[in-house]
């Protein structure tokens, strides 16, 4: 059965299997995602940055330029933090940015090394997608801090 958040534009329906939970349903089986029951994590508004591609063939340079971005997102006012994940089902991989602001994003969009990147992204990779998102919030309890960009300080 898949749970997501109450919206109230949606009337409740019943819980049938794989309907969506609303309301009362699910403030009893997920009552975490209330915000008075929740650990909030940082400061919001923030944005990530998804980078999901498939891979194909790294060289060198790929990997020279791969850390010179990763230095640059680091050195650049307004990072927050990043996190990778691999779907191995489909040869995914995904690396999430977060940043205080959208300001604070462009500012790595334009920096030399990931524009050449960018341009060449074809030699390396096979296939690419990227969202830009707003976090409107994060919440869970205090057993991630330290492990994930979104989740504090340990």
């Amino acid at each position: 059965m898949r749970i997501e958040a109450p919206d109230p534009r949606r009337k409740s329906r019943g819980g049938s299997s794989g309907e969506v939970l609303r309301s009362a349903q699910f403030e009893q089986q997920a009552p975490h995602a209330f915000p008075g029951s929740c650990v909030p994590f940082l400061k919001i508004p923030m944005y990530s940055s998804t980078f999901i591609f498939a891979k194909g063939q790294w060289d060198d340079e790929f990997h020279r330029l791969d850390e010179e971005i990763a230095q640059a997102a680091k050195a650049t006012p307004g990072y927050l933090g990043e996190e990778s994940w691999e779907n191995p089902a489909h040869g995914l991989i995904s690396n999430v940015y977060y940043w205080e602001s959208l300001e604070a994003l462009q500012a790595l969009m334009r920096h030399p090394a990931h524009l050449q990147a960018k341009a060449r992204q074809a030699d390396w990779l096979d296939g690419y997608q990227v969202v830009i998102s707003q976090v409107l919030r994060t919440y869970g309890d205090s057993r991630l801090a330290g492990k994930l960009p979104t989740a504090g300080a340990a």
